[in-house]
């Protein structure tokens, strides 16, 4: 095969790959725009290998009855296929449990498609098994169907869609089977899945209300109420992440304000947090993407990944430009000005640490302080001398 006639048969294969996840999201119900939330909701799905297996045991308990009881070559092969599908969930299980604090969202969909497939195995052998006639595999697939509908109903509220195709696809084999019994007992069978797919939507809006009262409670703890700015937590787990991301060094620009305990005294605490207000969107605007955080007072810090001495000065220099500009007090008519001390520290976060770095910026800042003060002192001096 030609390199076009290679490229172009990978471009197909990438293009339907791509259209299938997602078909496959579309059927998982996941949002997919908010990627913070749908990694919270996958992340109540039995994805990790001890999970996976429990979750399993009941499969296997009863593709094992079936061969037990029925001895027949369907039975066999339901069993051989149960066990195929939990290896191959167990394996992408294990390895994202070794390697991430979360299964990546790819391996999740791996998982809970094989989850998909050994649930459409589990309603057609439980259907096969009730046609037996066998008292005791009838009794288990009753069991069984019904244990995985509350299953469902709870463990799988996270992904409505999918759930309610699983009562669907477990449930239609076993409702043909039931039909020979009677209308009775399939109108009841009927009565019961919609039950349980009803009990699906409510925990699933349940689910939805905790996981956006736990965010909104996360993200309150760890922002400035005032500036909106992250706060002392904040930085600390942002800090954490990057030390576990691959940054190999991070610069941090520790920076307060000076003059603004002469403003805050002059204008009132109300004219003061209106200026701290404006600082803050001012060091938002000129840090972009990266994190500002303010740690108390008038005291503020800017996080720069894999950045060197030289984007840290550049950095530097952009910041004082924009804390320096005046800044128009309207309630008291007022054009006040603050000018800026800063301090900066780089190194490695898995290396030196979080805390030594803020430590070392802190250290460089009342350093720069120092500076300014003795320049100040050292201009005023033949002054006070004439």
């Amino acid at each position: 095969m030609s390199l076009a006639g290679t490229e172009l048969v990978v471009s197909v294969i990438g293009t339907f790959l791509r259209r299938a996840e997602r078909a496959f999201d579309r059927a998982l119900g996941v949002p997919r725009d908010d990627i913070a939330l749908r990694a919270d909701l996958i992340d109540t799905m039995m994805l990790r290998p001890v999970g996976v297996l429990t979750a399993s045991l009941g499969f296997l308990l009863m593709s094992a009855s079936a061969c037990w009881f029925a001895r027949t070559g369907w039975a066999v092969a339901w069993l051989v296929t149960d066990l195929v599908l939990l290896a191959a969930r167990i394996v992408p299980a294990w390895i994202a449990w070794r390697t991430n604090s979360r299964v990546p969202y790819r391996i999740a969909r791996i998982i809970l498609l094989l989850a998909s497939l050994m649930f459409a195995t589990f309603g057609v052998g439980c259907a096969f098994s009730f046609a037996t006639g066998i008292q005791e595999l009838q009794l288990a697939a009753t069991m069984a169907v019904m244990a995985l509908f509350t299953g469902l109903a709870i463990r799988w509220a996270a992904l409505p869609r999918l759930s309610i195709a699983m009562h669907v696809v477990v449930g239609a084999p076993m409702a043909c089977a039931l039909a020979g019994i009677g209308a009775f007992v399939l109108l009841l069978f009927a009565v019961l899945a919609i039950g349980s797919i009803v009990l699906t939507v409510q925990n699933n809006r349940t689910l939805l209300a905790v996981l956006t009262a736990k965010r909104q409670a996360q993200q309150l703890a760890r922002t400035d109420v005032l500036t909106q700015l992250v706060n002392r937590a904040g930085l600390d787990i942002e800090l954490e992440r990057l030390a576990g991301t691959s940054t190999r060094s991070v610069s941090l620009l520790y920076l307060d304000l000076d003059g603004f305990k002469g403003i805050n005294d002059r204008y009132g605490h109300a004219a003061g947090d209106r200026l701290l207000v404006e600082i803050g969107a001012r060091l938002r605007a000129v840090a972009g993407e990266q994190v500002v955080a303010r740690l108390g007072g008038d005291e503020f810090v800017i996080v720069l990944p894999d950045a060197g001495a030289q984007m840290a000065e550049v950095m530097a220099a952009a910041v004082r430009e924009a804390i320096t500009r005046p800044i128009h007090l309207r309630e008291h008519g007022a054009l006040v000005s603050v000018g800026v001390s800063l301090g900066c520290a780089s190194g490695s976060l898995a290396v030196d640490g979080a805390a030594r770095l803020l430590a070392d910026a802190d250290a460089a800042l009342y350093a720069a302080k120092r500076r300014r003060h003795r320049q100040a002192a050292r201009q005023a001096a033949p002054r006070n001398a004439a």
